[in-house]
């Protein structure tokens, strides 16, 4: 994503429209995919692969069966979003396998978070929007709200604002908003796939890693082209960073260590924003506008 460059998105779905759920990362526990899909089919036509619950170790199924999913799905002309049944591991080892000529003649949104991250940085790279989002062994747990946020989200429908806990109140301006898994978006770092951070919103989340963790995929972050790393964004916005303790040294509060290290690069910060790996998910457009003004981000 270049600096200055406005991210499209695809076409809004309609009622009936078809929906291609994948596996691109983790094997898939079918007990909890079974009621996201439902629910999806009572607005939706879905299509699921019949092996979906493949398994080879820590992934669905080898990379080559992944990527021919993934790409099955870009090239069938009826499919207009292509939504993750689940997120783990395993997307950067097919990204780039993907058929990009297909993304780009047809463009698709691409629903998940986690893994997912970059697939949607993917997206981001060949000009795309995408939403980052509940991935589908995750919808069917979460309340309804947060369930019809993302269906809206799809369905061209804004949505109220998200508030997040000391966020100035004379901060205002807008600008793109970008992020997902920490984590991830530091794996990405040097690559081609990294996101421009110039004049966005980052907003940011992760799970089960310890605070010392994420201070190291911060400071990665921060050390990126001046230019076009996290310290040219124009703040950073806080989610749920679930499971990320450090039980030898109760000391160690992931949201204290985080909200240090951005203040000393300068960054204006805010958190408790309701997505992530907890009980909220609230799904926001990755590379679509959005509004700061009195303390809350409001989604084109």
């Amino acid at each position: 994503m270049m600096a200055g460059v406005k991210l499209v998105a695809a076409p809004a779905l309609r009622e009936g429209d078809t929906i291609a759920v994948v596996a691109p990362a983790g094997p898939v526990p079918m007990d909890r995919l079974a009621p996201g899909i439902e629910m999806l089919r009572t607005r939706f036509k879905v299509i699921v692969s019949e092996d979906i619950a493949r398994r080879d170790g820590f992934l669905a199924g080898d990379d080559a069966r992944r990527a021919e999913e993934f790409n099955a799905a870009l090239r069938n002309p009826e499919v207009r979003a292509i939504w993750a049944a689940r997120g783990g591991y395993g997307c950067s080892r097919i990204v780039s396998s993907l058929d990009e000529a297909a993304m780009g003649k047809d463009p698709k949104h691409i629903v998940g978070f986690s893994d997912l991250t970059v697939l949607l940085c993917w997206a981001a790279s060949l000009g795309l929007q995408s939403i980052h989002g509940p991935v589908l062994t995750q919808l069917g747990e979460l309340a309804r709200d947060d369930r019809e946020w993302v269906v809206d989200l799809l369905m061209g429908n804004k949505r109220d604002a998200m508030f997040a806990e000391g966020l100035a109140t004379d901060l205002e301006l807008e600008a793109p908003v970008l992020g997902g898994n920490l984590s991830l978006l530091a794996h990405l770092c040097g690559t081609e796939r990294a996101p421009n951070y110039s004049d966005a919103i980052c907003l940011l989340e992760d799970v089960g890693e310890r605070p010392y963790a994420i201070d190291r995929y911060l400071s990665q972050l921060l050390m990126q082209s001046a230019a076009s790393g996290l310290r040219a964004a124009h703040c950073v916005l806080l989610g749920d960073f679930a499971r990320c303790v450090e039980e030898s040294d109760a000391s160690q509060e992931v949201m204290a260590t985080i909200t240090a290290r951005l203040r000393m690069a300068g960054l204006p910060s805010a958190l408790g924003l309701p997505f992530g790996h907890g009980d909220r998910n609230r799904a926001f457009a990755f590379g679509g506008q959005a509004t700061i003004e009195h303390g809350c981000l409001r989604l084109h």
